[in-house]
């Protein structure tokens, strides 16, 4: 079907400090919600990773790249609203807006964009958009990512603010408790991008960046998936989001068999950025959990994340893949073995450099269980520096859900 390539250059100054402008490119069913700082702190070094730290100023000007899907899609067309929201706005200076003729859907339902270079310098002859250096160019020296997956807890807010057929509302003391537990961990950890599980909403996520971490994510990208409570998988990222493509409607039985088929049990939303001219994809998982078991569900979700891990390597073979989240089960577990894969490009699991006596994320009636997990292609584990694997653990990480999360550092080039 034919689409369209948007491209939306939208140059913005706001005045006073400490002021930013709230950008949500909305899609139905799909948010991505952007702040844009006046500046942005430069990180400090990642002395942990051995890697020097990446420069975080950014221009005032931002290119942001979204594809559409024809009338009638489900995705519709992207939709940037600016909003004051709890910040101080200044003006808008300029919004140019470029519209390109483009390809159209895959059969799995991502969206896809048009095939260009990306402004790491990939040549721009309509090839991959993978690497900067890809189009000739100099070879790119690596830049640390550290990246964080985590399970929040039904981290609900005191609204009555969701679709969901279970919705829990907080009272205002339990939810401002508990988002500021979780800051108090994020702002610890200080990764570039966090994945994190059972989160209610944007709001609850925009309320968490303003609130606790400084406002210093610029974007929040979330799915409303198929959770009867409403909690969903959400990303919060110091880069802009390319894209946010969601799996939640699909219908696949398990491998070899005709049926009986499943939907994921919350989504496989696909978190697509751009670092160092490289592309990248967070495949964000949650998969069934063991209360009311149906192993079958959760191998199932587990065979269709590495089906959808598979078509973006052969979509784009320069494209880094990470798959990450809580899968509810533990390593040599079918949903494990299908997902790590098996002599057809074995993805590697972070959580297996760190030390044994700490290698778990949740304790189950006494059981130290590893079900949360961060797997990455080939491609990115070459990046994967082993030394800057750790899972938090202490009562910090208590006080906010049941899991420990997961931080990892990639130099990625």
């Amino acid at each position: 079907m034919p689409g369209r390539l948007i491209l939306a250059w939208i140059t913005k100054r706001c005045k006073g400090r400490g002021s930013a402008r709230p950008v949500v490119m909305r899609r139905s069913g799909v948010l991505m919600h952007g702040y844009e700082p006046d500046h942005a702190p430069h990180r400090e070094a990642e002395n942990d990773a051995g890697l020097a730290a990446p420069e975080w100023r950014r221009d005032t000007e931002r290119m942001l790249h979204a594809s559409s899907r024809s009338q009638g899609s489900r995705f519709g067309g992207w939709t940037c609203l600016a909003r004051a929201g709890r910040l101080t706005v200044g003006s808008a200076l300029a919004t140019a807006l470029l519209v390109l003729s483009s390809g159209g859907c895959g059969q799995e339902g991502r969206v896809r964009e048009g095939a260009g270079g990306d402004a790491g310098g990939s040549g721009g002859t309509g090839g991959s958009g993978g690497n900067g250096g890809a189009g000739g160019g100099a070879p790119k020296d690596p830049l640390p990512l550290r990246v964080a997956n985590w399970n929040v807890r039904n981290y609900l807010n005191d609204k009555n603010d969701s679709a969901a057929a279970d919705e829990v509302v907080r009272s205002t003391a339990q939810y401002v408790n508990h988002r500021k537990a979780i800051g108090v961990v994020l702002s610890a950890i200080d990764a570039d991008v966090v994945v994190l599980q059972e989160v209610e909403n944007e709001a609850s996520l925009a309320d968490l960046v303003q609130s606790e971490l400084g406002g210093k994510y610029t974007s929040i990208g979330i799915v409303d998936g198929n959770d009867p409570r409403g909690v969903d998988i959400g990303i919060l990222s110091k880069l802009p989001l390319d894209k946010v493509v969601s799996h939640k409607d699909e219908q696949f039985p398990l491998n070899g068999t005709v049926g009986p088929t499943y939907r994921f049990s919350r989504d496989c939303p696909e978190y697509h950025l751009t670092y160092n001219g490289r592309k990248l994809v967070l495949l964000g998982v949650h998969f069934k959990a063991k209360e009311d078991d149906n192993p079958n569900k959760r191998l199932a979700e587990a065979q269709r994340t590495r089906a959808i891990a598979n078509a973006l390597v052969k979509e784009d073979p320069s494209r880094g893949v990470l798959v990450l989240g809580d899968f509810n089960d533990v390593p040599g577990s079918p949903p494990y073995l299908a997902m790590i894969g098996e002599g057809d490009g074995t993805y590697t699991n972070a959580p297996d450099f760190v030390p044994a006596n700490v290698r778990w994320t949740y304790d189950y009636q006494g059981a130290l269980e590893l079900v949360d997990h961060q797997m990455s292609h080939p491609l990115l584990a070459g990046m994967l520096d082993q030394a800057s694997v750790t899972i938090r653990h202490g009562d910090d990480v208590d006080d906010a859900t049941d899991h420990a999360p997961i931080v990892a550092t990639y130099g990625v080039k």
